[in-house]
Order: C-alpha cells, then sequence, then structure tokens
C-alpha cells in the first residue's frame, strides 16, 4: 500500500493506480472461491485481497484532486466519508438491535450526528439505556415531554420561538431561580463529562435535574397573565429541551 500510494505520487497518475489495486483485490477473491479449502492457495488468495484492497485505498482518496480543485475536492471527499460513516452507523444500529438493545435508544444518540467514532457512540447508548432504567431517568424524561409539548404549542399559537437564555430579573417564584440554577449547573457538568467521555457522569448531571423539574411544574404556573413572566417562563421549559439535548435526542425514546 505505501509502495503504491508512493509510485502514484511520484507519476501523478491515479486513476490507473487504483484501478490496477483493485483488479488485484477481485482477482484474489476469485481464488479464493476457485482454491476451495486448500491452505495455502487459500492464503495466497487473500494475500492478493489485502494487497489489492489497500493498494486501491491508497490512491482511491486522492481521485477527486484530479478533477476538482479547492473547496469542489474538500466537499467530495468529506461527501464521500459521510456516506461511509452512514452506512457503517446503519450496519451498527442493525447489530446492536440484534444484540436485544432498544432501538430507539440507538437513534436518540446517533440523532445527535458530529461523532465518528463508533466505541464512543456505543458508550453513549449504554449510559443511556442505565440512566433511563432508574426513577429520576423515568421521571425526567416525562418531565422532558411535558416541557417540550408546553414549548411547542405555546411557540405555534405565538408564532414565536422560546429556544433563548431566560432572563433572572424576570424571577418571581422560587421555583423559577432554583430550576434555573440547577439548569446552569448541570448543563456545565454535563459539558465538562462529555469532553472527558465519561457518559455516566453525564446521565449523574441530568439526574440533578428532576427535583428542580419537578418543583417548578408543581409551584409554578407557566401560562400566567403577565406576558413577560409566561414567555420567561417558556424560555426555561425550552432551556430543559436543550439541557437534555446535549446527551441524547429525546425525543426519539419511546415508552
Amino acid at each position: 500500500m505505501v509502495y503504491w500510494g508512493a509510485h502514484s505520487d511520484r507519476t501523478g497518475e491515479r486513476r490507473w493506480h487504483a484501478a490496477s489495486g483493485l483488479c488485484v483485490g477481485v482477482i484474489g477473491l476469485l481464488m479464493l472461491a476457485m482454491v476451495g479449502h486448500a491452505p495455502v492457495p487459500s492464503m495466497v488468495a487473500l494475500t492478493l485481497v489485502t494487497v489489492g484492497l489497500l493498494s486501491w485505498v491508497a490512491t482511491f482518496w486522492s481521485l477527486p484532486t484530479a478533477f476538482l480543485t479547492g473547496s469542489a475536492a474538500a466537499a467530495t471527499a468529506e461527501a464521500v466519508a459521510d456516506e461511509v460513516l452512514a452506512f457503517i452507523a446503519e450496519r451498527l444500529k442493525v447489530h446492536l438491535r440484534a444484540d436485544g438493545v432498544r432501538h430507539d435508544l440507538i437513534a436518540a444518540v446517533f440523532a445527535l450526528g458530529g461523532e465518528d467514532d463508533l466505541v464512543r457512540l456505543l458508550a453513549r447508548v449504554d449510559a443511556l439505556k442505565a440512566f433511563l432504567d432508574t426513577d429520576d431517568g423515568a421521571n425526567l424524561l416525562t418531565a422532558y415531554r411535558r416541557a417540550s409539548n408546553i414549548v411547542r404549542i405555546e411557540e405555534k399559537r405565538d408564532g414565536a420561538s422560546y429556544d433563548e437564555e431566560a432572563e433572572p430579573a424576570l424571577f418571581v417564584e422560587q421555583g423559577e431561580t432554583l430550576l434555573h440554577h440547577a439548569l446552569l449547573q448541570a448543563r456545565q457538568r454535563i459539558a465538562e463529562a462529555l469532553t472527558q467521555e465519561r457518559y455516566a457522569a453525564a446521565m449523574a448531571g441530568l439526574a440533578d435535574l428532576r427535583r428542580p423539574v419537578d418543583n417548578f411544574f408543581d409551584t409554578v404556573t407557566v401560562n400566567c397573565a403577565d406576558a413577560r413572566h409566561r414567555a420567561n417562563r417558556l424560555k426555561l421549559l425550552s432551556q430543559i429541551r436543550s439541557a437534555l439535548g446535549g446527551v441524547a435526542e429525546f425525543s426519539q425514546v419511546e415508552g
């Protein structure tokens, strides 16, 4: 692979180097089908497959620059990489479902996007499952749905978006202040945990929101008469949605 890529660089030729590597791999596959279970010929055939495909890969990724330049070449390579990752992700979803992992949890984690490490994705799925199996997780999921539904309905009714920070100066109920403080702490804790790939700790940060959220719904009237206080409380509810959304897309979770 190294030699073939270096030779392609020296000569500046890409297409035939990629095609010949692929042909060697195909020849190896054909040989493998023909030799049956004979160990030595099978090893030779597998070697040809490996050499051919690795040689093809060494030159394939340089092909876009042979036809395109600048941002177009970069965009093409990025699009191909995204397609490959999407294909792998779909196969991984099938594998996880076959192993008994809930499909909705897989979807909730994959919906975040921006993650190309499958090991981290699996760790997130495991941590999310463990969290939702607890009382805090189940109750917070219910609160998330309640908050999301209220915000969605009121945004549609008002023709406005409440996806922004609430103003502490407008708080008049203790439940508002407590929830706002808990959200600030939770978001910081979750962000630090995710950066360090400590997904169980990120879920623990979510669990800390359960009591402030429950208290808010028990003591605060969202759709109050004062328009400014109402809008500010809707922003608080939207912040619940965004805080949980940093860990997984909870709207994808069923049950």
